[in-house]
């Protein structure tokens, strides 16, 4: 008798071509719509965001991180724990903050759509 796969596949990643075995409905809000609407794994609809709004993001060395507002901590604590990060933009400005999140390595696939755009300075 044949094995039955209890979570078979539902469709392939339109951006990975990963297997996806759930139709996202696991996920609610924008993320999950957009799991749904465009059948796209979590980790694509993930990166399509942050692409869609790259203006947002810095991107350094192929990481993807968020300069959070300073003196507001999410969920009771500040990025990186408060660290003072200085950054400099590929247009010349600098940013220095105590509130960076770290989103993740962008998959190679998004790269062109999320290219480095910033560099870590020493402070001076």
């Amino acid at each position: 008798m044949a094995k039955v796969d209890a979570n078979p596949v539902v469709f392939f990643c339109a951006e990975c071509r990963t297997p996806v075995r759930q139709r996202g409905t696991q996920y609610t809000g924008e993320i999950g719509d957009r799991i749904r609407s465009e059948q796209v794994c979590f980790n694509c609809a993930f990166w399509r965001e942050k692409a869609e709004h790259a203006d947002r993001f810095v991107r350094i060395d192929g990481d993807c991180y968020h300069v959070a507002e300073e003196g507001k901590p999410s969920l009771g604590s500040y990025g990186f724990g408060g660290r003072e990060f200085v950054i400099e933009m590929n247009d010349g400005r600098r940013v220095l903050t105590h509130n960076l999140w770290h989103n993740g390595r962008i998959p190679s696939h998004f790269r062109v759509r999320l290219p480095d755009n910033a560099r870590f300075v020493r402070k001076g």
